[in-house]
């Protein structure tokens, strides 16, 4: 669909090969045109508002132009042997550009339509005109006409009209970070635009991310994440923890500015990533990534520009590399374990040409009877951990890769295994729905945690291994004192599988990332909340010590104010008790509630509703009552927000109020007749004794 430059009129191609053009104003449907054979897939209004014209373009690969005002098809221009994706006019409006999927553009002539046909090499999915102002355009400069093509290559073209050639072009978002030369079809851009208001040119790619290029070199402006599908591995890196890289269901890697949200989408792997590490050193981030592709990369990111290079690429896996690891104390060494089955230690280093590479220098095969889910180092590189879905855990030594020890326990597949900051305890999570911890001096479990409906897919050590915070299959964040076993906090924000969580240096945010696409960063407010409640309770302190000093000064007024403001229904009955002993008691209570909100008003009446539950308080909630139904009439009270539960609260407890004031009437009536009869037979007998 598309409006007229007037924004008055819609035109809309369907399916069944008719386009419809409605008044937008009147609501009606003004042209029914019929011709296209097949989808109508593009429909645009001529600029030129004289004209009154639309062109139209469908699966038969024709572009048509009709005249509004007549109905009818003025002429058809065909060529293309594929669909038209793109229509743009000249300034004039008497030059055409069409590209389609065929790798062609025509340039037509809209008076005689003739046409000339320039190759593009690769199918169109966006032709631009930039602004007539501009003389330089991805560094080209020249008089003749030129026009920026977006295809499946992923990369933005300038073509000269009179030449027929390309003359310019942009970097290739693979090439910019990864120096690799395949082509991915995620990168492949579906639409681009240029957008004046910020002067960039704006693609979108075939992975749902958008790109912002500045006009003048193509260079990289700003570049927004799409779709994440779901997220399997996160990782805090950089200075202060401000940056994440996040491997999705996706072959690339995309790294988050988390104050800013912008990113950048990293490539090099051929199939899906499944596994990350980081590691910060000197500046420089060091990161490791494996995926199906059975390939461990070695990337750099400069946490001042935040680029990121891929340094070198480990081959020697046959199957998925699903976990790696990158050890602490020394960066040049990591840890990779794929659904092969086996171990490997790996050393980055650099050759006589500058080029990195990665060389095995410890293999061990035949690690876990089935595959691997988990991989870490201890805080002193001293072992390395795997967990499998053979149910078990390995503890291993780091150099030599020698089996250390072997923990078994749970019933089902290991999905995390973690050291405790302290390094004498291991950790595991398993799709049993259980965490256990295992002491590393005698190989024991020493600890289990239940408590998650489902598998728990990950977890982290806190506050140097006295908590742990997990996520589970079953959607939860869950938080666990280690000395109690007891779950302090379950956090309930995704609506799947929670496959990851990261914790930064300082543990005061953890982020998580699940199978519902998102990603959520949770801040620790544990000390703003102690602060925030250690206000609270001295001014409690505070306004208890003030109502004490008005109640014994004798000011019921202020003090009933002050029980409401603490909300203390009890207190504010013991005042109106004091009030009501007081000779001009109504007065007083008048005088006191007309001094009170809407909102207090308010207040007081569900405190009274509470009163006048039971029978010693009913008769100052019922003197309350009424005269706040006296003074205010039903128009205001009409306005308070919960007044019908009020009434219905009220109701019951009154009736009952009443019935039984009712019944001590007609006893105090009883023992009037009694005396009354006493009284009257006394004389009697007096005078027969």
């Amino acid at each position: 669909m598309a409006f007229d430059p007037s924004s008055t009129l819609l035109a809309t191609g369907s399916g069944d090969s008719t386009v419809k053009v409605w008044d937008i104003e009147k609501q009606y449907c003004t042209n029914n045109l019929r011709g296209h054979q097949g989808v109508v897939s593009l429909v645009q209004f001529h600029p030129d508002t004289s004209n009154c014209r639309l062109l139209t373009a469908s699966d038969d690969y024709i572009i048509r132009l009709w005249d509004l005002q007549t109905h009818g098809c003025v002429a058809e221009l065909g060529g293309h042997f594929s669909t038209v994706t793109s229509l743009r006019f000249s300034r004039g409006c008497s030059v055409m550009y069409s590209a389609s999927r065929d790798s062609t553009v025509f340039v037509w002539d809209m008076t005689t339509f003739k046409k000339k046909a320039i190759s593009v090499f690769e199918p169109i999915e966006s032709l631009i005109l930039l602004p007539k102002s501009e003389t330089e355009i991805g560094n080209s400069i020249s008089d003749d006409e030129r026009f920026v093509t977006a295809g499946n290559q992923g990369i933005l073209k300038v073509w000269s009209v009179a030449k027929s050639t390309c003359v310019s072009q942009s970097q290739k978002l693979d090439r910019i970070t990864t120096g690799s030369e395949q082509e991915t079809n995620e990168l492949s851009f579906v639409y681009a635009d240029y957008i004046k208001v910020l002067d960039v040119i704006l693609a979108v790619t075939y992975g749902g991310n958008i790109i912002l290029y500045r006009k003048d070199d193509f260079s990289f402006y700003k570049q927004f994440a799409g779709n994440n599908d779901e997220v399997y591995c996160i990782r805090f890196f950089g200075t202060d923890d401000r940056s994440i890289a996040v491997a999705t269901n996706s072959s690339a890697i995309k790294v988050f500015d988390v104050s800013t949200w912008s990113c950048q989408i990293v490539t090099g792997h051929t199939d899906i990533v499944m596994s990350l590490d980081t590691h910060d050193s000197d500046g420089t981030t060091y990161m490791v990534s494996g995926g199906k592709d059975n390939a461990v990369r070695l990337w750099t990111i400069n946490n001042a520009t935040g680029h990121v290079d891929c340094r070198a690429v480990g081959i020697g896996h046959n199957r998925t590399v699903s976990a790696v690891i990158l050890l602490k104390c020394n960066s040049e060494y990591l840890v990779s374990a794929s659904n092969d089955l086996s171990l490997k230690l790996w050393r980055y280093s650099v050759d006589g040409d500058g080029k990195g590479q990665l060389k095995v220098k410890q293999t061990v095969t035949g690690v876990h009877s089935k595959d691997i889910n988990a991989i870490t180092v201890s805080p002193k590189d001293r072992f390395i951990a795997t967990a499998s879905q053979d149910k078990t855990a390995k503890l291993w030594d780091t150099m030599s890769l020698s089996l250390v020890a072997v923990f078994s326990g749970h019933s089902r597949g290991v999905q995390c295994v973690q050291f405790s900051p302290t390094e004498n305890i291991l950790g595991t999570s398993s799709a049993d729905k259980t965490i256990k911890l295992w002491e590393l001096k005698n190989f024991k479990c020493i600890k289990t945690f239940e408590g998650h409906e489902s598998s728990v897919l990950s977890f982290q050590f806190l506050s140097r291994g006295l908590q742990l915070i997990s996520s589970g299959a079953d959607g939860l964040v869950k938080l666990w004192l280690v000395r109690t076993n007891e779950c302090t906090k379950t956090f309930d924000e995704h609506e799947d599988k929670v496959w990851t969580l990261a914790v930064n240096k300082k543990e005061d945010r953890l982020i998580t990332g699940s199978a519902d696409s998102r990603i959520f960063i949770w801040e620790d407010r544990t000390e703003e909340e102690k602060e925030a409640q250690r206000i609270k309770n001295q001014e409690f302190v505070e306004n208890q010590e003030r109502l004490e000093n008005l109640l014994l000064d004798r000011k019921y007024s202020k003090a009933f104010a002050l029980a409401i403001l603490l909300e203390q229904p009890f207190r504010a009955l013991n005042i109106l008790k004091d009030i009501w002993k007081l000779p001009t008691r109504e007065e007083y209570l008048t005088a006191t509630l007309s001094q009170l909100r809407s909102d207090q008003i308010e207040t007081v009446l569900e405190f009274a509703s509470v009163w006048n539950s039971n029978s010693k308080h009913s008769h100052v909630a019922q003197a309350v009552i009424a005269m706040i139904f006296k003074t205010l009439g039903p128009d205001r009270l009409l306005e308070f927000s919960n007044i019908r539960k009020l009434v219905e609260n009220l109701l019951p407890y009154t009736e009952r109020h009443h019935s039984r004031l009712k019944l001590l009437e007609q006893k105090s009536e009883f023992i009037d007749y009694a005396c009354m009869l006493s009284s009257i037979l006394e004389p009697m007998d007096v005078e027969h004794s």
